[in-house]
C-alpha cells in the first residue's frame, strides 16, 4: 500500500515537472531560449506613466499609468510630451483627441504555450507618486514564485523597481481568459497605480489561431477588437444563392469558424479632472441649465467621478451640457470652441435641440459616436464574443447587452439563459451570444452595452455594438459627415452587398432631414409607420393621434422586410406568422406609492411610477391631469405580464405621465424650466439664443431576453437608431417574441433611467413554459402570485387555449423538468435607492436619506421589495420579537407544503448588490440544470433575473424570505412564504397534482451526531493590537459521534480562535445543544459609533430619519426582553457602549440563537428565529434565554458542503460581533480527520480508480466590525485615504477573526518576528510607508501550511453584515467555477462574494512550487487598508493529513499508473 497523499502528490509533481518547469529568479535564460520552435511566445512590455484622456471633452487622469507594448513606447512618449497641463493638472491642449495607442494592454497566446514577458519599469520618478514599483501579477495558476509579480511573505520580490526590468514566465493551459495587474502597489485610494490604469488581460486561444485587425487584416495581438480564425477553418459556406446573413445558427462553432473578439476591460472611479477649456467655456454657470427667472444651479461642479471601459468614458454630464452649448455655438458661429473638435458635426436641425438629459445621452444624431474602443463592429450573422475583464478595485458591475441572450456558463447549454451578468474585481467573463450578430432575426443597428448599475451607466460605462447590413470599405460616411472605418468580412462568411443609392444600409436609410416631421427639434427621428401597400393587417390605429409614428421615406420603405409589422419592420428575418399574437395595453402612471403605512412613520414616494394593465383599470383611473401634483397614497407592485413560450406579445405602451415633475430633495425638476403658458413648452436657457423647444418626456419600455427590434422598439435612443421612447400622451407598439421560457424578462426605463427607475419605473414579462395557463384566484394576469399549469383538468383560463409553437426549431430545447406540469409562482422584485419620504412630528413631508444635492448620484433613499417595506425599527423594539406578532406589510405568499414553487427573483433598481435568502427552502444554482449545486442564497444586481426552483422539500410554517445584508433587512426587505397543510387553508383554488408535489421532509435518522456548544462573551483579538472587546463566539465543548464515542474539546484549543466549524455526514441527524453564556445585562446599549444603515439617525441610535422634533422614547421595562436581571458583565465595558441617554431606542438582546442554511429542519422549531405564526403560543421560542440550553435539530439530507450558521436573536448586533459558524456536510462514506475547527482533511469515497484525499480550509469573511486599540476606535479607513465611507463600507473587515496588519495602521503595533520591514517609533512601531512590501507584513495566525500538489477544498463563508462584495483570489491557483462541470471551465478568481449567507466550496490542486502564496480579497479598495489577506505557505514539510487517510491498495495504484 501507498499513502494516498504521497501518491497523489507524486503524480502531480511528475506531471507538473514536464508541464511547468521551475524557473530561475530572473528567467533570463528562458527568455533567450523563447522561440516559436520551442512552443514559446515573447512579449516585451513597459510600465509607463502617461496621461489618459477618456473622451474628447477632456476628462483626463494626468498621472495615469499603463502597460504598453515596448515597441509603442517612443510614440507614446512623443504623445505625452505634446500634451500640456496647468498647475491644477488640467489638460489645456486643444483640440482634444483620444489616442488609440493609449488603451489597456491585451495579450494573446495559444493553448499549452509558454509566454515570456519582459517587463520594464520606465515610470518617471518625478511624478507625484515617486518610486512606483511594478509587478505583473497574473490571476491564474500558470507560474512559479519568481513570476508572481508581488512580494508575498518570505518569497523573493518579483516586481520591478523604477528603471529596472525582469522576466515573467507563464505556462498557458487550455483556452481561457486571465486578468493581470500591478501587485506591487495595492493601495485602495486614488494614489494607487491600479486605480490609475495598471491592468490588462491575456486570452488563450486554440493552437494555430490567428488574430487580425478587423480594419487592416494585419496580425494584431494587442487589438482590443480582433478577428479570430482557427488554424483549420471549416469548409466555408459561401453559397451566394442566399443572403450573407444566413444560415441562422443558435450556437456558433467557435472552434471551427472565425469570430469577432471584443475586449471590454472595466474600471471604476479613477482620479479625473475636466479640461481647462471646459471650465473656461462654462464660467458663470454657462453650461448649467437655468431658467429665465434666474432659478437653477449657478455653477457646475467642475470635477466628478467617471466609470471606464477600455480607458474610455462618455459621462452623461458632458453630453447634457454639450446639447445646450453646442446648439448655441451653431447659432452664434463661435470659433475656438467645440466646433473645432474633429468628430463633431453641424446639422441645421440641431439649432432647435431641446435636450433634457438622459433621453438622448447615448444618441449619435445629437452627440456623435462615442470614442474608439466603445464601439465594436460586425456584419449581420457574424459570430462574436465579448471578453469582460474587471480591472477595478472597488465596485462590482452588471454587464448588459441589448437584444441578445447567452448561457450563464459558456459551453454549458443546460445553464440558464441570461442577458445581464454580475462580475467582480479581478474576475473575467466570456460572453457567447446566441445566433450571432443581429440575433435570431438578423437586425442591423446600434446595440448598446452598459453597466446596468445606473450611476455607473451615467458616469460613462457604456458603448455600442454596431451591426452593418452593407459592406463598409472605408469610403462611406455617417450622417454627421464622419468617415465609416473599413470593416473586413470574416474569411469564412459571404461579404455583404455594397451600399447603393436605393439600399444604402444602416444608418444611411434612416430619415434624418426632418422633412417628414420625423426629427422633431433635433432629437433623433421617430420610427415610421407601415405604409398601406406593405401592411398585412389593420394598422389604422397607427394613423390616430394616440400613436407616436410618422410616414416613412422611400429609403425606409425599401429597407423594410417582407412582412413589416408595428415595432418590427427592419429585421431581415421577420417574426414567424403562425405564432399566436396577444395584444397587451398598458400605461405608465405617476402614483403616490406607499411602501409602509405605519401611523407615525409612513414611508411613501409621492412621485412613484407604475405600469398598469389597461384591462384591469378603467380609463378614468388612468387619466393623469398635467396639473395634478399628487394622487392618494396606495400600495402598488411592479406589473407582471405573462405569456407562454411560443407567443408574440404586441404591447401597446402609453406614456401617461405628467409633463412636469418639480424639484425634490432627490431629483432636479423635469424639465428644468417650466413655461408660464403651455406647460408642454420648455423655456430656453438664459443666454440670448432665443430658441425654444418642446419637452417630450419620452417613456422607455426596454425589454430583456425576448426577441425584438432595437432600431424601432428598444425603448431607448441608441446611436443612430430611431428614438423609440414614447412621448407624453402617446402610445408606441412593441413586438416581443417569447421564443424561450426565459422566466422573468425585465422591462424598464431607458430615457431618464437614473431618475425614473428608482421611482418604480420597472416591470417584467413572465415567459412561461410552452402551452402554459395561469391563474391567481382573481383572474388578473398581473398578480405577484399565481399558479401555472399546462394540461391540467382543474385549470380553466380562456387565454392561450391552444399550445403555441416556434416557427424556427431550436437546436437545444431548454424546457422544465420532466413530470412537472404545475407550479406555484411567486414574484419577488426588489429595488434600491427608492426615493422615500415620511412625516415629521408636525405632519410635514420630509425626505429619508436624500442625496447631498438633487440629481446627484450619491447613495440615497432605501430598498424596497415589490414596492413595499417592513422596517424592523417599526416592529417590536425587543430584538427577539421583530419578526413575529403582526404580519409584515410586504407580500405574504401562500403555498401548500410540498408544492413545487418557482420564485422569480428580479432587481428593478438601482446600484447596489443584494443577497437573497429563504429560510428552510433550497434550490439548484441553475434551474435548468438539475446537476448544479444546491443553494439557498442568490446574489443579484440590477436587471439580473433568477428562477429558484423549489421542489417541494419543505414543511408547513412561515418561511422568511429576505435580503440578508443588514442595510437591507433593517429597512424592511423581508416577508413570508406561508406553507399550509391544504390548498383550502392557503386560500388557493386547487391542489397541485401528485407529479407537482413532494412529500414533506422527515427530520429524523437513526444516525445522530451531537454537539454541545456555548455562546460566550469574549474579547476577540484580530491581530497584535486590534480587538473587539464586545465580541461573542460560538464555542464547541463536546462532540458525540453516532457510534456513541465522545470527544471533549479543550477550552484552550486553537480551534476557538476562529469561528466555529462543525462537520457531519449525509444522512445524519445533527443535534446542537446551545447554551447561552453571554454576559449581557438587561437593557444594554450597542457599541459607540455602530455601523449605520440607510434609515438610521445616529443621534437617536437607530430611529428613522425624518427630522423628528419630539422623538418617542421607548421604555424597556418588561420581562419580554429582559430575561435575567442578575447578569452582570465580568469586565467593565461601559466605555465601549452607548447608554440610555444617547441611545434610548435600541438595546442588545440577552438571547442567542442558531440559524443554519441549507440543512433540513422543522421551520417551526429549529429556524433560530420566531417568524410570523412560528411564534408562541403556536410554536416554541426559537432563541435561548440566558443560562439556558436549547437543542437545534438539523437533518444532513444531502452532501451540501459548507452551510453558513449565525445568530438570529439580534440581527442588528450579534452577527458583526462574531456569532457566526458553519456546518460542513460530506457524502455518507467520507472519512473526516477533524470534526471541528476550520482545518481538516477528508477522504472521499472510491471512484473508478482512487479515493480522493483533500486538505480542507474554511475562510469566513467579516465586515461591519467595530474594533478598538485601547480606548480608541479603529476608523473604517486610514484618514490619509480621504475616502467618503458609504453605508456598505462602514466598519472594519476581517477573515475568520483575523486581520493582517493594515498598511499605514493609525495605531502602534507590537513588533514580532513575523512583522518584517517595520520602522521603530516611540511607543512602538508602525508599518513601513513603502507600498510594495505590504504583503510581507502579516498576522502569523493567517498563515496556512500545505504540501505541494495536495488536493484542496477551500470553503468561503459569508459571515457578513454589509452588502459590499469582496471576492477571493489565491495567487498562483485557479478554482472550479462550478463543481459539477468538467475542468474545461476554470476561473482565476471566485465569483463576487455577496453579503451574508454566502457559502462555496472550491476545489483545486495546490501548486507544486514551494513558497508563500497570498490569498486575499480582490476588492483592493479595502483589502490592504483592512488586512483582508493571508498566506498559503506551500512547504514539502507542511501540514498534511496523510496519516489520517486510508492507504490505497497496491492493485489500484498499479492500474492508475498503467493508465497514466
Amino acid at each position: 500500500t501507498f499513502p494516498l497523499g504521497m501518491f497523489v502528490s507524486l503524480l502531480l509533481l511528475v506531471w507538473r515537472a514536464h508541464a511547468l518547469p521551475v524557473t530561475s529568479v530572473s528567467n533570463f535564460e528562458e527568455w533567450m531560449d523563447c522561440t516559436a520552435a520551442n512552443n514559446c511566445r515573447q512579449y516585451s512590455v513597459s510600465a509607463m506613466d502617461i496621461p489618459i484622456v477618456y473622451n474628447t471633452w477632456g476628462d483626463t487622469t494626468r498621472h495615469g499609468f499603463m502597460f504598453a507594448p515596448t515597441e509603442k513606447v517612443p510614440e507614446l512618449v512623443r504623445y505625452r510630451n505634446l500634451l500640456e497641463f496647468n498647475e491644477d493638472d488640467r489638460l489645456v491642449t486643444f483640440p482634444i483627441q483620444t489616442n488609440p495607442d493609449v488603451k489597456p494592454l491585451v495579450l494573446r497566446a495559444w493553448e499549452h504555450e509558454t509566454v515570456m514577458v519582459k517587463l520594464s519599469n520606465i515610470i518617471r520618478p518625478n511624478i507625484p507618486m515617486p518610486n512606483v514599483s511594478v509587478g505583473l501579477h497574473l490571476s491564474a495558476e500558470a507560474y512559479n514564485v519568481p513570476s508572481d509579480g508581488a512580494w508575498c511573505g518570505s518569497n523573493p520580490a518579483s516586481f520591478v523597481k523604477p528603471g529596472d526590468s525582469m522576466y515573467y514566465k507563464w505556462i498557458m493551459g487550455q483556452k481561457a481568459l486571465y486578468h493581470f495587474h500591478n501587485s506591487a502597489d495595492l493601495q485602495g485610494s486614488e494614489e494607487g497605480s491600479n486605480t490609475r490604469g495598471l491592468y490588462g488581460a491575456i486570452v488563450v486561444e486554440q493552437r494555430g489561431s490567428t488574430w487580425r485587425d478587423p480594419e487592416t487584416g494585419d496580425i494584431c495581438p494587442h487589438c482590443i477588437s480582433a478577428d479570430i480564425c482557427p488554424a483549420e477553418l471549416a469548409a466555408p459556406d459561401l453559397d451566394v444563392t442566399f443572403p450573407f446573413y444566413l444560415p441562422i445558427k443558435k450556437y456558433p462553432d467557435y472552434n471551427k469558424n472565425c469570430f469577432r473578439d471584443n475586449f471590454l476591460i472595466f474600471h471604476d472611479e479613477p482620479p479625473v479632472k475636466r479640461a481647462q477649456w471646459f471650465l473656461d467655456s462654462c464660467a458663470g454657470g454657462a453650461c448649467v441649465p437655468h431658467c429665465e427667472d434666474n432659478t437653477g444651479d449657478p455653477e457646475p461642479i467642475p470635477d466628478r467621478s467617471i466609470m471606464v471601459i477600455n480607458y474610455r468614458s462618455e459621462h452623461v454630464d458632458n453630453r447634457m451640457i454639450e446639447c445646450d452649448k453646442f446648439k448655441r455655438w451653431v447659432v452664434e458661429g463661435a470659433q475656438g470652441n467645440r466646433l473645432e473638435q474633429p468628430r463633431k458635426f453641424l446639422r441645421p436641425f440641431l439649432a432647435d435641440t431641446s435636450c433634457q438629459g438622459e433621453e438622448i445621452h447615448h444618441n449619435s444624431w445629437t452627440m456623435g459616436d462615442p470614442p474608439e474602443y466603445l464601439m465594436p463592429r460586425a456584419y449581420l450573422g457574424d459570430p462574436f464574443k465579448f471578453r469582460l475583464v474587471h480591472g477595478a478595485i472597488k465596485e462590482n458591475h452588471v454587464f448588459h447587452l441589448h437584444i441578445y441572450a447567452w448561457h450563464a456558463i459558456p459551453h454549458d447549454w443546460k445553464s440558464s439563459l441570461i442577458d445581464a451578468q454580475t462580475f467582480g474585481m479581478g474576475s473575467t467573463y466570456e460572453i457567447q451570444p446566441l445566433y450571432g450578430a443581429g440575433n435570431r432575426n438578423r437586425i442591423p443597428g446600434d446595440i448598446i452595452f452598459h453597466c446596468h448599475l445606473y450611476p455607473h451607466f451615467a458616469q460613462g460605462m457604456w458603448g455600442f455594438h454596431r451591426i452593418y447590413d452593407t459592406y463598409q470599405n472605408g469610403e462611406t460616411y455617417y450622417p454627421d459627415g464622419q468617415r465609416v472605418q473599413r470593416l473586413l468580412h470574416l474569411p469564412d462568411r459571404n461579404p455583404p452587398d455594397p451600399p447603393t443609392p436605393t439600399h444604402p444600409g444602416f444608418p444611411a436609410f434612416m430619415e434624418s432631414t426632418g422633412e417628414q416631421g420625423s426629427c422633431v427639434f433635433g432629437k433623433k427621428c421617430l420610427p415610421p409607420w407601415i405604409p398601406d401597400h406593405l401592411s398585412k393587417e389593420d394598422v389604422a390605429f397607427l394613423r390616430s393621434d394616440g400613436y407616436d409614428y410618422r410616414p416613412p421615406t422611400e429609403l425606409e420603405v425599401a429597407a423594410m422586410n417582407s412582412d413589416p409589422r408595428p415595432g418590427f419592420m427592419f429585421a431581415k428575418v421577420p417574426m414567424p406568422t403562425s405564432v399566436p399574437v396577444v395584444r397587451l395595453f398598458a400605461t405608465l402612471l405617476k402614483r403616490n406609492i406607499t411602501f409602509n403605512d405605519a401611523p407615525e412613520n409612513p414611508l411613501f414616494d409621492p412621485d412613484g411610477l407604475v405600469y398598469v394593465n389597461d384591462d384591469e383599470y378603467p380609463e378614468e383611473e388612468r387619466q393623469v391631469l398635467h396639473t395634478q401634483s399628487s394622487t392618494p397614497p396606495g400600495y402598488w407592485h411592479p406589473l407582471t405580464m405573462r405569456a407562454p413560450k411560443g407567443t408574440i406579445i404586441e404591447a401597446h405602451m402609453k406614456n401617461g405621465l405628467p409633463n412636469f415633475f418639480p424639484e425634490t430633495p432627490f431629483d432636479k425638476a423635469i424639465p428644468i424650466c417650466r413655461s408660464d403658458g403651455d406647460p408642454s413648452l420648455w423655456a430656453p436657457f438664459v443666454g440670448g439664443d432665443g430658441l425654444h423647444g418642446i419637452f417630450r418626456g419620452e417613456m422607455g419600455n426596454h425589454i430583456h431576453l425576448v426577441k425584438f427590434e432595437h432600431i424601432t422598439a428598444d425603448g431607448a435612443a441608441t446611436g443612430w437608431n430611431y428614438m423609440s421612447g414614447t412621448r407624453f400622451g402617446k402610445r408606441t407598439v412593441h413586438r416581443w417574441w417569447v421564443d424561450e421560457a426565459f422566466g422573468s424578462c425585465f422591462m424598464h426605463a431607458h430615457p431618464y433611467a437614473n431618475i425614473r427607475q428608482k421611482h418604480g419605473h420597472y416591470s417584467h414579462i413572465m415567459a412561461e413554459p410552452e402551452g402554459a395557463e395561469f391563474s391567481d384566484n382573481g383572474g388578473a394576469n398581473s398578480a405577484l402570485q399565481t399558479t401555472v399549469c399546462w394540461d391540467h383538468p382543474d385549470m380553466s383560463v380562456p387565454r392561450y387555449q391552444d399550445p403555441p409553437h416556434n416557427l424556427i426549431p431550436d437546436d437545444y430545447d431548454m424546457d422544465y423538468p420532466a413530470g412537472r406540469n404545475c407550479f406555484r409562482e411567486f414574484i419577488i422584485f426588489f429595488g434600491d435607492q427608492a426615493s422615500v419620504f415620511t412625516l415629521n412630528d408636525n405632519g410635514e413631508v420630509v425626505p429619508v436619506n436624500p442625496p447631498a444635492a438633487p440629481g446627484t448620484l450619491d447613495d440615497q433613499g432605501t430598498t424596497v421589495v415589490n414596492l413595499m417595506a417592513e422596517p424592523l425599527w417599526r416592529r417590536p423594539a425587543q430584538p427577539t420579537r421583530q419578526f413575529q406578532i403582526a404580519n409584515p406589510t410586504t407580500k405574504i405568499f401562500n403555498t401548500v407544503a410540498g408544492d413545487f414553487i418557482k420564485v422569480r427573483l428580479m432587481q428593478g433598481s438601482h446600484e447596489e448588490q443584494h443577497s437573497f435568502v429563504i429560510h428552510g427552502m433550497k434550490w439548484r444554482r441553475w434551474a435548468s440544470d438539475r446537476d448544479s449545486r444546491i443553494v439557498n442564497q442568490q446574489t443579484s444586481g440590477i436587471s439580473e433575473q433568477f428562477t429558484l426552483d423549489i421542489h417541494g422539500e419543505y414543511g408547513t410554517g412561515d418561511h422568511m424570505y429576505k435580503l440578508d445584508a443588514i442595510d437591507d433587512l433593517w429597512v424592511g426587505n423581508w416577508g413570508i412564504i406561508r406553507s399550509h397543510q391544504t390548498h383550502k387553508q392557503a386560500g388557493l383554488m386547487f391542489a397541485l397534482p401528485p407529479s407537482s408535489r413532494a412529500p414533506q421532509p422527515v427530520i429524523n435518522s437513526d444516525r445522530v451526531r451531537e454537539y454541545w456548544v456555548d455562546a460566550i462573551s469574549t474579547e476577540i483579538r484580530y491581530n497584535f493590537n486590534e480587538t473587539d472587546p464586545l465580541g461573542m463566539k460560538y464555542v464547541v465543548r463536546r462532540h458525540r459521534h453516532p457510534d456513541g464515542k465522545v470527544e471533549e474539546i479543550p477550552h484552550d484549543s486553537p480551534i476557538h480562535e476562529s469561528p466555529m466549524v462543525l462537520r457531519a455526514l449525509q444522512g445524519e441527524l445533527i443535534k446542537v445543544h446551545l447554551t447561552n453564556l453571554l454576559d449581557i445585562p438587561c437593557f444594554t446599549r450597542p457599541e459607540k459609533v455602530f455601523p449605520q444603515t440607510p434609515l438610521d439617525l445616529s443621534t437617536d441610535c437607530g430611529q428613522p430619519v425624518g427630522e423628528r422634533e419630539n422623538l418617542q422614547r421607548i421604555t424597556f421595562d418588561d420581562d419580554i426582553e429582559c430575561f435575567d436581571r442578575s447578569i452582570t458583565e465580568h469586565r467593565d465595558l461601559s466605555r465601549f457602549r452607548l447608554n440610555e441617554e444617547n441611545c434610548p431606542n435600541r438595546i442588545v438582546s440577552q438571547a442567542v440563537s442558531l440559524h443554519c442554511d441549507l440543512l433540513s429542519y422543522n421551520i417551526k422549531e429549529s429556524d433560530g428565529v420566531n417568524v410570523g405564526q412560528n411564534s408562541p403560543p403556536r410554536s416554541p421560542e426559537q432563541f435561548v434565554r440566558p443560562k439556558q440550553t436549547r437543542v437545534y435539530t438539523f437533518l444532513a439530507d444531502k452532501a451540501y458542503g459548507p452551510c453558513p450558521c449565525r445568530d438570529h436573536a439580534d440581527v442588528r448586533n450579534h452577527r458583526h460581533h462574531g456569532l457566526i459558524a458553519a456546518i460542513v456536510v460530506y457524502p455518507a462514506d467520507t472519512k473526516v480527520c477533524e470534526w471541528v475547527g476550520p482545518r481538516s482533511g477528508t477522504q472521499e469515497p472510491y471512484d473508478a480508480l482512487l479515493p480522493r484525499n483533500y486538505e480542507e480550509y474554511l475562510v469566513f469573511y467579516q465586515d461591519s466590525l467595530r474594533l478598538w486599540v485601547g480606548d480608541q476606535i479603529v476608523p473604517d479607513f486610514s484618514p490619509a485615504d480621504g475616502i467618503n465611507v458609504d453605508f456598505e463600507d462602514q466598519g472594519s473587515k476581517a477573515m475568520s477573526y483575523k486581520r493582517a496588519i493594515p498598511r499605514d495602521a493609525p495605531f502602534p503595533v507590537e513588533a514580532t518576528r513575523d512583522a518584517l520591514l517595520v520602522e521603530g517609533l516611540p511607543g512602538g512601531v508602525t508599518l513601513s510607508r513603502e507600498i510594495d512590501n505590504w504583503l510581507q507584513i502579516f498576522n502569523p495566525e493567517m498563515i496556512l501550511s500545505v504540501r505541494p500538489g495536495a488536493n484542496m477544498h477551500w470553503a468561503i463563508i459569508g459571515g457578513l453584515d454589509k452588502r459590499r462584495n469582496q471576492g477571493m483570489h489565491i495567487h498562483g491557483h485557479a478554482f472550479d467555477a462550478d463543481t459539477h462541470i468538467a475542468r474545461h471551465f476554470f476561473k482565476e478568481a471566485v465569483d463576487p462574494l455577496p453579503a451574508p449567507s454566502y457559502s462555496r466550496m472550491h476545489t483545486f490542486h495546490v501548486t507544486p512550487y514551494p513558497g508563500d502564496w497570498c490569498y486575499r480579497s480582490n476588492a483592493v479598495f479595502t483589502m490592504a487598508s483592512h488586512g483582508l489577506w493571508g498566506i498559503m505557505r506551500v512547504d514539502p514539510h507542511g501540514l498534511s493529513h496523510d496519516d489520517c487517510f486510508e492507504p490505497v491498495p497496491a492493485e489500484i495504484v498499479l492500474i492508475r499508473l498503467r493508465d497514466a
